[in-house]
């Protein structure tokens, strides 16, 4: 994709170093652009895992989350020729994994050249959050370009784009005064399921060294998670195929409709 902006207005013209001009930048003690204070705090947010203070401008980088369009500005700040994407071997069933390769505008901290950096993500309906487990391949773009973008321009802060489905569980979790553990045997109860019948199935079919499990405590942390999100994506498969049968049963004619229009079958057959 290759950057096509055209600044009529010269607000953003850049200078002999590649800065744009009307930018205020900041340095670190290395003489480098401090890209971290460019970010505007609306483009912040809490991390609800870490803690429970609101206010952004109370927060430590690692208590923080940036939004995607946040590492978007950055890139335009920045300055950049191309973005490509290069798709990799799927990694797992289902799963894609995506290479970022953006071509950056030349700056004095890159002695005015052109720099290529790369940024790698996948993205499987394990680890994708719920509504992003539809859009596998969008997801996993969003998440390779905010991956190449805080590693180049140095950002500490985690991104929307790479949080999975296993952060929403342990937030979950926290909420509730509880462990993953809990919210499993939550999952299990509202499917019908007891944790022996589990463990058989998962024995059955080879999966997650299940006969090593006594109990439910004895499932690994990361299993647990796995098994919530089969669990959570076999219930969105049987709420798919209900609403199907439920618009199918909808059109389907009643016993009346039917008599009437096998009646006037038979009518326009004598005619």
């Amino acid at each position: 994709m290759e950057s096509s902006y055209t600044d009529k207005l010269g607000k953003f013209k850049r200078n002999d170093l590649g800065l744009i001009s009307s930018i205020s930048y900041e340095y670190d003690e290395d003489g480098y652009i401090n890209w971290r204070k460019l970010v505007k705090p609306e483009f912040l947010y809490a991390n609800k895992e870490k803690t429970q203070e609101t206010d952004v401008s109370k927060l430590k980088d690692d208590e923080l989350i940036i939004r995607l369009y946040g590492l978007r500005y950055l890139a335009f700040l920045r300055g950049y020729k191309s973005i490509k994407y290069h798709s990799h071997q799927n990694y797992t069933d289902g799963g894609i994994v995506l290479s970022c390769e953006i071509t950056f505008l030349p700056n004095f901290e890159t002695d005015g050249q052109e720099v290529i950096h790369t940024g790698v993500a996948g993205a499987n309906e394990l680890n994708a959050r719920d509504m992003s487990r539809t859009y596998l391949a969008e997801t996993c773009s969003n998440r390779a370009f905010a991956r190449c973008i805080r590693e180049f321009l140095r950002i500490p802060i985690v991104s929307d784009q790479e949080l999975s489905a296993n952060q929403e569980i342990v937030y979950s979790a926290k909420k509730q005064g509880s462990t993953p553990h809990d919210i499993l045997t939550s999952h299990l109860d509202k499917a019908g399921t007891k944790f022996d019948s589990m463990r058989r199935h998962f024995i059955a079919k080879g999966m997650f060294n299940a006969g090593k499990w006594r109990s439910i405590e004895d499932i690994p942390v990361t299993t647990v998670f796995e098994i919530i999100n089969l669990i959570k994506k076999k219930q969105e498969e049987k709420n798919a195929k209900k609403g199907i049968k439920e618009v199918a049963d909808k059109n389907e004619p009643s016993e009346t409709e039917d008599s009437e229009n096998k009646a006037q079958v038979n009518e326009n057959k004598l005619v």
